[in-house]
């Protein structure tokens, strides 16, 4: 994220509305390529955005023949949604491909009536056929003596009679025998009942209460404003619901009575509601239209009533506008035409400057500053005056680096092997950050230096007699040092956007630490285990008095100052008397282990592989000269890493 910030290109502002208005256009592949792109402009813009947020977006600019398959999965993540996505794109275009073969075999022979083209108008409007309402009506119906649905016209097929059906070659639907070009003698209404893969709820049905499947409300949905009982109300239009609801709070405030048993229905989440019928049709009004229907009560969260298939199948044919998002059909003779409520709500994050223009335009909208809550860790340290005064003098060491590091005589160079040539490797799909594949291909071909690094137990050793000690963290420690000109385009990794270079020494690359090491060896060489010690970025210093130690941190700050080095304020120690440094606490009275990584060790769970066996000698072996004859205690663990040492336990 910090070489985004540093070196990325392009206005944040352009991108993030950008990657609001993406829509797919060609493949899903190509939509995932410029959805990814401009997801890491955005996030450099709103950091700290959920994983969900990014799932939305792409499920949002998608075409709708695949969205409403990729949504019946119900990805619970960004990844999964992606993968959802491809899978259909290719279902359809097996699909496709299947129907060109089935045409171009069932062709129409000379003899066969010619099309009559006059027959087809092309328009743009749905249309919603009429039998399609009948049929569902007829399903649906309800018998007016006993007051049941006529359901049992529904049969769900089993797994065994499917597979029994399939061996012996029948139809699925009618169970006749199958063969090429077979119809059922009657036609079928099917419907898709979608299993909960987290698990099965249970049912709040009681025996002899019919269950139904209804409402699926699409991400856009036609919703109109309407009036009952004098109340201003909210209508959702859903071809996905077999009858129309309301609200049963909304019941029960206008003193609607419902009579009969209830009858129990599955929302599109799976759960299971109880619904009663209304005593009577209910009257209400749309936009100075009155209607009249049979409506059953429902709990209803973002609408007060919800007009199913069965109300537009009284008034079939409909027609319907989903870009105005509007509805027009015949009520008796009279033509009438609905019209969905559109919302103009826009949420976009700006910038300070823009609020300003806006502000001179004296624009109406609401604006809201979001901030990110942490915790702050209780500040346990006393400082002196004397040391604040100090750092207030060098408070641009602490500051946030602005611009590329300046060009030093320690600049990282990157010397490749002798007949070493440029590797190929394919674009990740991953930030340019998370390139730490780049960096092994990198080191295999980099001759490594033979710089002599320090060793920690003798850096601490020169600590003794020590009463006072400062430790200071440099911010990003690698990326304050250049690559050199003219092995910048050695870092060179390909992306789908093209080839992109380090101009930062990068972590991970096998010289990174000797060249920071030997940056700090030159800078400090006048201070260096007199009273300063550091590996790579953590800087200590010690002192036997406080005021020969605010003399010693004025140096150390001026240093940094003058190299234009940069420190992290928070994770800096000052003038204390104990101080945690590389896993150890040093004080006057000497060194010891931290009491948080022995705590660790206590509680490393049972190893149950060697790759866990070694992680714990790993973090004991660190401290080996704190304990009495390590060697010989972590014996019998160490003979366990030999090959075929590890034996896993029944």
């Amino acid at each position: 994220m910090a070489v985004c910030e540093r070196f990325g290109e392009g206005d944040p502002e352009e991108a993030i509305d950008e990657f609001n208005k993406l829509m797919q256009t060609g493949s899903v592949t190509e939509y995932l390529e410029k959805f990814e792109q401009l997801k890491s402009m955005v996030m450099l813009s709103l950091p700290g955005q959920l994983d969900s947020y990014y799932k939305l977006c792409f499920l949002s600019g998608l075409k709708e023949e695949i969205v409403s398959m990729v949504r019946i999965t119900r990805p619970l993540t960004l990844a999964d949604t992606i993968e959802a996505a491809k899978l259909q794109e290719r279902n359809l275009e097996a699909i496709r491909k299947t129907q060109g073969k089935m045409m171009h075999k069932y062709s129409p022979s000379p003899s066969s009536p010619p099309i009559n083209k006059q027959n087809f108008t092309p328009h743009t409007k749905m249309k919603w056929p009429n039998f399609q309402y009948k049929k569902l009506e007829h399903v649906f119906s309800r018998n007016a003596k006993t007051g049941t649905h006529a359901v049992d016209q529904f049969r769900k097929i089993t797994p065994s009679e499917l597979s029994y059906r399939r061996e012996k070659g029948l139809c699925f639907k009618c169970a006749k025998p199958y063969t090429l070009g077979h119809v059922c003698k009657q036609a079928h209404l099917n419907y898709i009942l979608i299993d909960d893969p987290w698990g099965v709820r249970e049912s709040l049905d009681e025996p002899g209460k019919d269950t139904e499947e209804f409402w699926g409300t699409e991400h856009k949905t036609l919703k109109l404003r309407g009036k009952i009982a004098g109340r201003e109300i909210i209508i959702l239009v859903d071809s996905g619901s077999t009858h129309c609801f309301i609200d049963e709070r909304l019941a029960k405030t206008i003193q609607l009575p419902a009579i009969g048993n209830p009858l129990t229905v599955r929302v599109a989440n799976g759960e299971l509601l109880e619904s009663r019928q209304l005593q009577g049709a209910l009257q209400w009004e749309m936009q100075g239209n009155k209607f009249t229907h049979q409506f059953n009560t429902l709990k209803l969260g973002s609408c007060h009533m919800v007009l199913g298939v069965d109300w537009l199948a009284r008034y079939s044919p409909i027609e319907f506008d989903f870009k105005q998002l509007s509805m027009r059909f015949l009520q008796g003779s009279q033509p009438v035409e609905l019209k969905g409520e559109v919302s103009e709500l826009k949420l976009k994050a700006i910038r300070g400057s823009k609020l300003a223009k806006w502000r001179r335009k004296q624009a109406y909208g609401i604006t809201a500053q979001l901030y990110v809550m942490e915790e702050e860790k209780e500040d346990t340290e006393v400082i002196p005056a004397e040391m604040k005064d100090l750092l207030n003098r060098f408070e641009g060491v602490f500051a946030e680096p602005q611009g590329i590091p300046p060009r030093r005589s320690h600049d990282n160079s990157i010397l490749l092997k002798e007949g070493a040539t440029p590797f190929q490797v394919r674009p990740y799909r991953c930030l340019y950050v998370q390139k730490s594949e780049i960096n092994r291909q990198l080191n295999e071909l980099t001759l490594k230096d033979k710089f002599p690094m320090p060793l920690i137990d003798e850096l601490l050793d020169e600590s003794h007699g020590s009463k006072y000690f400062t430790k200071i963290d440099l911010r990003v420690g690698y990326h304050q040092i250049r690559v050199k000109v003219e092995d910048i385009h050695k870092t060179t990794f390909r992306t789908h956007q093209g080839l992109y270079e380090f101009k930062v020494m990068p972590f991970g690359l096998t010289n990174a630490p000797t060249t920071f090491q030997s940056l700090m060896n030159h800078i400090f060489r006048d201070q260096l285990r007199r009273y300063v010690l550091f590996f790579f970025y953590d800087i200590l210093i010690y002192s036997p008095s406080l005021e020969v130690h605010l003399q010693q941190v004025a140096k150390v700050l001026n240093i940094l100052q003058e190299h234009q080095l940069y420190a992290k304020r928070s994770k800096c120690s000052f003038t204390q008397t104990e101080v945690e440094y590389l896993g150890h606490i040093i004080s006057g009275e000497g060194v010891r282990a931290d009491p948080k990584k022995v705590d660790s060790m206590l509680k490393w769970p049972k190893a149950a592989s060697v790759k866990e066996l070694k992680g714990f000698l790993s973090l004991t072996g660190y401290y080996r000269k704190f304990v009495k004859g390590y060697g010989a205690i972590a014996k019998p663990l160490t003979i366990l890493l030999k090959n075929d040492g590890f034996h896993w336990s029944t």
